[in-house]
């Protein structure tokens, strides 16, 4: 397996509080525009390396986390994209990819740290996660994942439990939910 070098990037954020520790830095490449202004860029001039070495969070007060690249049931990690940290500077989340067979390694995991420990795990069983986001300052996730067949389905979790709290599926007759919002201006369908 190749390891690249340490990627570490400075995202400035507020204080969460006393109690709560900020995530202040992180490494590897994510995917930001202007719609999610959230998501730690993947270049800009603090940026060193593309995303597949370990995931460094630092927080304000000065503790440092490395996340390494693990080894799951999905196979061995081989980096880290759309890192984003919440709007309430609570939690932050990024896609684990694993090999795939294909050309790119391949997004199947969202995995969410709170308050500076492990809360959630969302796996794209028989797919890929394509995109996510934080939403309702941080307390909720939404996540769309894509099938092998192409079938798009998109998933509201809570944050801090990983329950579904909803899921909807294009062409399946139920109304559009409003907080899918963030995909139409991200992903126009």
């Amino acid at each position: 397996m190749r390891r690249a070098g340490w990627a570490v990037l400075v995202a400035m954020l507020g204080l969460a509080g006393p109690a709560c520790a900020a995530p202040a830095i992180a490494s590897a490449g994510a995917m930001a525009g202007p719609d999610d202004p959230y998501a730690v860029p993947p270049q800009s001039r603090f940026a060193r390396g593309g995303g597949s070495g370990p995931l460094v969070i630092r927080y304000r007060g000065g503790k440092t986390v490395q996340v390494q690249l693990d080894l799951d049931e999905q196979g061995q990690q081989l980096a880290f994209s759309q890192i984003r940290i919440a709007p309430n500077r609570h939690s932050i989340g990024w896609l684990a990819s694993y090999g795939c067979g294909q050309a790119q390694p391949c997004p199947l995991a969202l995995v969410v740290w709170h308050e500076g420990r492990p809360v959630l795990r969302f796996v794209a069983h028989h797919g890929v996660i394509e995109s996510w986001q934080f939403l309702a300052g941080g307390r909720q996730v939404a996540v769309q994942t894509r099938q092998p067949d192409g079938d798009t389905r998109y998933w509201l979790l809570a944050t801090a439990s990983g329950l579904a709290i909803a899921d909807w599926q294009p062409g399946s007759g139920a109304r559009r939910p409003p907080w899918l919002a963030f995909f139409t201006r991200a992903h126009p369908p």
